[in-house]
C-alpha cells in the first residue's frame, strides 16, 4: 500500500520539518498510534485503524529510506502484521 498526503501548516518549513521527522515527537499526534521502541534508526510501535465498522490493529516497524533535510523530502518504509482485530 502506498499512502500520499499533502497539507499546509503556518510555520517556517524548517520548524515543521524538525517535528515531522522526529517520529518520537510525532507519534502521539497520530490517533491510534503508539511508539513502543526506538533502536537506532528503527522505530517500532502499533497503530489501531478504524474504517467504518472494521477495526484493525497492526504492530510493526518503520525507518527512513531517504531523507533530504535541505529539500524537505523523505520516504519511510513501514512493515507490520495485524493482531488482535475486531471485525
Amino acid at each position: 500500500m502506498e499512502l500520499h498526503h499533502e497539507f499546509t501548516v503556518p510555520v517556517p518549513a524548517a520548524d515543521a520539518w524538525r517535528i515531522l521527522t522526529n517520529l518520537e515527537q510525532l507519534a502521539p499526534c497520530l490517533p491510534g498510534a503508539q511508539l513502543t521502541e526506538v533502536e537506532g534508526e528503527i522505530y517500532r510501535g502499533q497503530v489501531k485503524v478504524k474504517v467504518g465498522p472494521i477495526v484493525a490493529q497492526f504492530k510493526g516497524q518503520a525507518s527512513f529510506v531517504t531523507r533530504d533535510d535541505t529539500g524537505y523530502t523523505a520516504s519511510l518504509k513501514a512493515e507490520g502484521v495485524e493482531f488482535d482485530s475486531v471485525k
